[in-house]
């Protein structure tokens, strides 16, 4: 998709990372296409000025999707949101708290986990 910026390296995940702060955000909005393959998350969250945006994200390939209420508002994040590259697999995303580490744990026991070949994101301060 035109106007995504995709991660390709270490060096961009750590970019990510420090950029958008997630907590106290909002889960905006979740699409997932089996037939082509891809989910979409719509995140409320505040960049490193503080400033609120909608960030999407977007991931391609998607061969894990883990989303389990556990009696919360799950809506409200009250956890950072963690992208994990995966030795020659790809990526996983999760709003899960940092108490899991590994992604294939994360992928059995997680609570909110995404996982696919390719993601990229686009950034929205006028929404």
């Amino acid at each position: 998709m035109k106007d995504f910026v995709k991660l390709e390296s270490t060096r961009d995940l750590e970019a990510f990372h420090k950029r958008y702060i997630f907590y106290d955000g909002l889960v905006k909005n979740i699409h997932y296409s089996m037939a082509d393959n891809f989910l979409v998350l719509t995140f409320e969250c505040r960049d490193s000025q503080e400033q609120w945006l909608l960030l999407t994200v977007l991931i391609n390939g998607v061969n894990v999707v883990r989303f389990l209420e556990n009696h919360r508002n799950q809506q409200i994040i009250s956890t950072g949101l963690r992208i994990i590259k995966i030795k020659n697999t790809g990526y996983l995303l999760t709003l899960d708290d940092e108490s899991i580490e590994d992604p294939y744990t994360l992928q059995k026991e997680g609570y909110f986990v995404v996982v696919g070949d390719k993601i990229s994101y686009h950034e929205n301060y006028h929404y």
